[in-house]
């Protein structure tokens, strides 16, 4: 009898088990739909603050959603595990309160970067604007630490969220930007 008890309680904890891996995600606050995403953003910030998602980008098992929080860009990371629900990862809530107008209303944001056989995989960059940002076009160069450089430009709006994708950047490097306005002025 003492065996069958034994075989029973095993049972039940590997259900239980189980149920947590498969199951428990599903109820839990994750990035699997705009919902979701909304409630994983109220819960890291002031819940009171408005929010607007912008755009979501999937990019192989990360998901990265550009939203505004009270006009001001920011966006929120999440990994998709094995069975397939968005895990929140981190977020970066923008800055506020620069003295350069422009960067606090057009800001750019590094995302994580892979390697591959040791390498270093092609370094993205996020780009969002909220409703204030008077930029059209963003110039973006990387300067590596053996002196080779990339340039690349990509046109943005307001509110926009847009990747840029840097592929000589090494793995030091550093980032100058130009802003030019709609007329192709140069704005910084």
């Amino acid at each position: 009898m003492h065996h069958k008890k034994r075989i029973a309680i095993m049972f039940m904890l590997c259900v239980a088990i189980v149920w947590y891996i498969f199951f428990k995600p599903n109820f839990l606050m994750n990035g699997n739909n705009k919902k979701n995403i909304v409630e994983n953003i109220q819960s890291l910030i002031d819940p009171n603050q408005s929010i607007e998602i912008i755009k979501i980008y999937d990019l192989k098992n990360d998901r990265y959603v550009a939203y505004l929080h009270d006009n001001i860009p920011a966006y929120i990371h999440f990994e998709k595990n094995i069975i397939g629900n968005y895990k929140f990862i981190n977020a970066d809530y923008g800055y506020t309160n620069l003295e350069n107008k422009t960067e606090e209303n057009l800001q750019v944001f590094p995302l994580f970067r892979g390697y591959q056989d040791g390498k270093p995989l092609p370094f993205n960059l996020l780009v969002i604007t909220n409703y204030e940002n008077t930029v059209a076009k963003l110039g973006v160069r990387v300067v590596n630490a053996t002196g080779s450089t990339e340039k690349n430009e990509i046109n943005v709006g307001k509110p926009s969220a847009s990747i840029l994708t840097m592929y000589k950047a090494s793995e030091a490097y550093s980032l100058e930007y130009k802003y030019f306005d709609k007329n192709g002025k140069l704005v910084k």
